[in-house]
């Protein structure tokens, strides 16, 4: 309940719209996707469906949505000690790549992706957004907490062990990419038969799949 009363107490004191609550969270996009279901005859005893390879490489992104259905350029988070443009310049309008060894989320490169959002957003102290996100320990570093109060950009973290209740993401936005993902990937594997998808293609499907 503390959340609602901390998300009720923002919204009397800013008078918030649609467009000014954002929501952010981190999806996995790896490079081999769960096969999508096959259509066969009745009776058949394998049913087949071509995939990439056995294991995929895993992507982070990280989604920007507001109430309004508007959403900023996402960033990605590639497996590798260096992001080349190549990785991310056909991916959506507007998205960055940022490295990181594990593909995971860290402090520094969270502290560049709300630089990111806040270069989209245009939001000062006279007129802020508020920005929903769980409480990871790489959300709340000093430094883009501190960039965050600066900016206009007020931060509202999801209590642990919440997301399932409280991530709209998860279900709303994410949940329909992971099968565009897999549509994408399935279209691109018959027009490169034999080719394996690389982390270079991550970026190129998620610019595919419907806003």
């Amino acid at each position: 309940m503390k959340f609602y009363d901390n998300l009720a107490s923002l919204m009397a004191k800013h008078k918030f719209e649609a467009h000014d609550i954002w929501n952010l969270d981190e999806t996995n996009d790896p490079t081999v996707n769960q096969p999508q279901k096959v259509i066969a005859p009745k009776g058949t005893k394998q049913v087949q469906q071509t995939v990439s390879a056995e294991r995929g490489i895993n992507v982070t992104m990280l989604g920007f949505i507001n109430a309004g259905g508007g959403s900023a350029p996402p960033v990605f988070i590639f497996p590798r000690k260096k992001v080349a443009p190549v990785m991310f310049e056909k991916g959506p309008l507007g998205c960055i790549g940022l490295p990181h060894e594990s593909g995971w989320m860290t402090a520094t490169n969270f502290f560049k992706s709300l630089q990111h959002f806040h270069s989209f957003v245009k939001c000062s102290k006279e007129k802020p957004v508020l920005l929903i996100m769980d409480n990871h320990i790489s959300h709340l570093d000093f430094q883009a907490v501190t960039f965050a109060k600066d900016n206009g950009i007020i931060l509202l973290t999801i209590p642990p062990h919440c997301s399932h209740a409280l991530q709209p993401l998860d279900v709303t936005v994410y949940g329909p990419l992971k099968k565009r993902l897999g549509a994408s990937q399935n279209d691109w594997m018959f027009v490169n038969p034999g080719v394996r998808i690389s982390i270079k293609e991550i970026a190129v499907f998620a610019s595919h799949t419907p806003e």
